[in-house]
């Protein structure tokens, strides 16, 4: 790697610490939809936000959807002039829902993008869940036993199987990936990648078994939320989603995806200190890995957007 990009690299980190000591009055983003151009929706629930991960999740949604909300153009074709015209960035909708989601408003998101962002949409859930579906709101937060309502992959693949908008999902949730190609991965796109190897460019990105907290860290000085960061930064700016996993993994320390933390040679230990049969483990450390499904050396967020 040269010396300009271990430069931008250190530059990029240490404005994700920063934001880190200023979560306390950075404004929230606020989500918009324009019913033009490509969509992202992104969800997270309240439920058991262990040490603080709760302000490590809010944090990077507000980065992300930031990202998202400044990327690339959408056009119009301008007839006078013949030319092409800059309309606004080229994600007409970013919406970010935080710990507000619950399954109706997943539900109707998705079928609304669907019908308005029918070119290209992606989501990002960072939270709890498994292999039937992930968790959203709840005025409990921190009763473990008092479990928050389900949004079911049954009811989203419902609302995918007809459409190939969903071209990008990464759930960050555990035992999301299991089951794949069946669950979660099939469930978000299932026209597209669930049935290998005839894989179209899309890719579904999970976990099998469980999965970190953001909060938890990834290497000396880097916790998975600056990873998970990084990634959107590089998926936005040109690179492959295998290329934008690599180049996350090299930003935080590791050769690359593979040899990180989250992939097939890596390992990582998290806690959970809440511990439910079938799943029961008297320790409350867990470990997994992350589970790429699809074709993401050609998946590509888009960041163009043309309006006749």
């Amino acid at each position: 790697m040269s010396k300009n990009n271990y430069v931008a690299i250190s530059i990029i980190l240490l404005m994700l610490l920063l934001c880190s000591a200023l979560t306390a009055t950075m404004p929230a983003v606020k989500a918009y939809d324009n019913d033009y151009g490509y969509a992202i929706n992104l969800y997270t629930t309240n439920w058991m936000d262990w040490n603080g991960n709760a302000e490590h999740t809010w944090t990077a949604f507000t980065q992300i959807a930031n990202l998202f909300a400044s990327t690339g153009g959408a056009y119009y074709w301008d007839e006078i002039y013949q030319c092409w015209v800059y309309y606004g960035p080229a994600y007409g909708e970013v919406t970010n829902w935080g710990s507000a989601a619950t399954p109706y408003t997943v539900y109707t998101r998705i079928e609304h993008v669907n019908v308005y962002h029918s070119d290209f949409s992606s989501v990002l859930y960072v939270g709890h869940g498994g292999s039937q579906g992930f968790y959203v709101h709840t005025d409990y937060p921190n009763d473990p036993n008092i479990f928050p309502p389900l949004v079911s992959f049954t009811e989203i693949q419902a609302r995918t199987q007809f459409s190939p908008t969903h071209q990008f999902v990464l759930m960050w949730v555990c035992m999301g990936g299991n089951n794949a190609p069946q669950g979660s991965p099939t469930a978000w796109n299932p026209l597209w990648w669930s049935n290998p190897p005839a894989y179209p460019p899309y890719t579904w990105v999970g976990f099998n078994d469980a999965s970190p907290w953001l909060c938890d860290q990834m290497s000396p000085g880097n916790l998975f939320r600056h990873w998970l960061v990084f990634f959107y930064y590089y998926a936005l700016n040109g690179y492959s989603v295998m290329a934008a996993l690599n180049r996350a993994s090299q930003a935080v320390g590791f050769e690359d995806f593979a040899s990180s933390a989250l992939g097939d040679s890596g390992r990582y230990w998290t806690y959970y200190p809440y511990n439910h049969p079938p799943y029961y483990n008297q320790s409350g450390w867990w470990t997994g890995r992350m589970n790429v499904c699809g074709n993401p050396f050609n998946t590509y967020l888009p960041t163009l957007f043309y309006m006749e």
